[in-house]
């Protein structure tokens, strides 16, 4: 079980091509160099790598394996893409690598006829039924909405309310990203990494529609999701997009708190209360600032200001005295915008972004935790960590 402030990520690899030559011939390899920048240690942290291959070099996804340092690591394949020849084209490899601070480690993938992986990989399977995508203790909806149906790693943590991702048109309407003809399907169903994406379009008004992906994903060693949207926009109609969650925990007080440079925390004690974390990103103009209080009667509770950064970390976390909530916002004030979390004592959040100018493709992402309170001594990691990727080679 993930512990409160553990947080982790999914990294694209890019690598060289690999070198051999044509399949059947001798077992040819390829080279994968990642090091941490921040000065985190990952444990079990969730890699996926994109490996492209010449056309013929390799048949059998199975005949691969990764090693580090002559040890061969636990590994899923996933075939990306083919030649028209039916040889694979690009290879998708996905493992938990453990690394230290500002450590470089190199990975050698090695394929051909001779070989064969020794090290059976174990974690997360996939059951679907007409309904839901069951994937270990979260399922998912067949619709894009609601899309999460069920939390239950200690409790339900899951409640009603809306539930997925919505965007809002020229007037402040949302709509969600639904339709009659979506499509879900497990692009990667484990055991490993689990991979479930969304494709639909979405009404926005008259006979205007948009086309969207939606991407949800799950590591087998960790209890996070990593919820992702890209939505096309020819017309730029839309103006912002969010991903919206209701969550159930138990009685009051319930705590929050976001990453402010000094870290900001409060608590809600009654149903009518609301917390609201508002970020501009202007050049020249940035500055947040946190409200709170009654629902409709906020006041300014925190702000920007003196030694503090300018631009909010795009973490925090809702708990009550046994669940927590904990939450990052990839990519939180790196273009120009305004970005917003905001929770209510109905357990209703929503993380949103409107990019000050109108765009053709809106893509959000947002990483939820569901995590037990306290946390068990010697678990903590900085939620930077997921927020801030390893550099590969």
């Amino acid at each position: 079980m993930l512990k409160t402030s553990t947080m982790c990520f999914i990294l694209i690899i890019a690598s060289a091509w690999p070198t051999s030559g044509v399949y059947g011939a001798s077992p040819g390899s390829a080279e994968i160099s990642v090091r941490d920048a921040a000065g985190i240690r990952r444990n079990a942290y969730p890699v996926s790598g994109r490996v492209p291959f010449a056309k013929g070099e390799l048949k059998d996804p199975s005949a691969v394996r990764l090693l580090l340092n002559g040890r061969e690591i636990a590994t899923q394949v996933t075939v990306e893409s083919r030649w028209p020849d039916a040889s694979i084209k690009s290879l998708d490899v996905d493992f938990n690598a453990s690394i230290g601070p500002l450590e470089r480690q190199t990975y050698r993938v090695e394929f051909g006829n001779d070989v064969k992986s020794a090290v059976a990989a174990s974690g997360l399977s996939v059951t679907q039924t007409a309904e839901a995508i069951q994937v270990g203790a979260v399922r998912f909806g067949k619709t894009a909405s609601p899309l999460v149906l069920s939390v239950a790693y200690r409790q339900e943590d899951i409640g009603k309310g809306l539930n997925g991702f919505t965007v809002s048109d020229e007037k402040g309407t949302a709509h969600e990203l639904n339709s009659e003809a979506v499509t879900a399907e497990v692009v990667k169903a484990g055991p490993i990494d689990v991979l479930i994406r969304y494709t639909g379009k979405a009404a926005i008004g008259g006979n205007y529609s948009v086309g969207f992906v939606l991407d949800v994903e799950m590591p087998n060693s960790k209890s996070w999701v990593k919820y992702a949207a890209t939505v096309d926009d020819p017309e730029k109609r839309i103006r912002g997009i969010a991903f919206n969650s209701p969550v159930t925990l138990g009685g009051f007080p319930w705590l929050w708190d976001f990453g402010t440079g000094s870290w900001t925390y409060g608590s809600f004690r009654n149903a009518s209360d609301s917390v609201t974390l508002t970020q501009v990103v202007k050049p020249g103009a940035e500055r947040w600032k946190i409200e709170n209080g009654p629902k409709g009667q906020e006041q300014l509770y925190e702000t920007a200001g003196g030694v503090r950064p300018k631009i909010a970390e795009g973490w925090g976390h809702f708990q009550d005295g046994k669940e927590v909530i904990a939450f990052a916002f990839d990519k939180f004030g790196q273009q120009p915008g305004t970005y917003t979390v905001t929770f209510d004592a109905h357990g209703q959040e929503t993380f949103q972004w409107i990019p000050a100018q109108p765009r053709t493709r809106h893509q959000l992402a947002i990483y939820q935790h569901y995590v037990a309170s306290p946390t068990p001594i010697g678990a903590v990691t900085s939620p930077a960590s997921m927020l801030n990727s390893l550099v590969v080679r």
